[in-house]
């Protein structure tokens, strides 16, 4: 994998953002002074539905990685790691971490979805997780979502 210059990562956050903004916009509504003034009084939102119970955190500590307990993709706890903490992090710990972020994109979900099978994730989560090590600086969460962009998986 090739290393991500500035102009790569910046863009790659930029559209982060945005998409992060609009889809906030989209799921809250504003009144305005004018809109209050309607006939109808009751806000306009959306409710939310909860999180499916496959992505919901199990209560307690996460599982530790690596120690015989769970699959490689499971335990990660680097999603909102520096890149420091992301190079002092067990290589088990990185991998599940880049197992989940891979996850998210549709493409990848998609992927490992039709196969049945999470064998195929793991060349995705190594690449994911190759591509955020190169990197010298930054948060984890934003570099993996620049690494997912600039491959094209999302």
């Amino acid at each position: 994998m090739r290393r991500l210059d500035t102009s790569e990562i910046v863009t790659g956050l930029a559209l982060v953002v945005a998409l992060g903004w609009i889809g906030f916009a989209g799921w809250t509504s504003r009144r305005t002074p004018e809109s209050a003034d309607s006939a109808d009084p009751k806000p306009r939102t959306m409710k939310i539905p909860a999180a499916p119970e496959r992505f919901q955190a199990p209560p307690g500590p996460p599982p530790r990685v690596g120690v015989g307990r769970g699959q490689w993709y499971e335990g990660g706890t680097l999603h909102r790691a520096t890149m420091a903490e992301w190079r002092r992090a067990t290589s088990a710990n990185r991998l599940a971490t880049a197992a989940d972020m891979a996850l998210k994109a549709p493409r990848v979900a998609a992927t490992v979805k039709s196969s049945g099978t999470m064998s195929t994730l793991r060349p995705y989560a190594t690449a994911l997780e190759a591509c955020v090590s190169e990197q010298a600086v930054g948060r984890v969460a934003e570099l993996a979502a620049a690494c997912i962009i600039l491959e094209g998986w999302q």
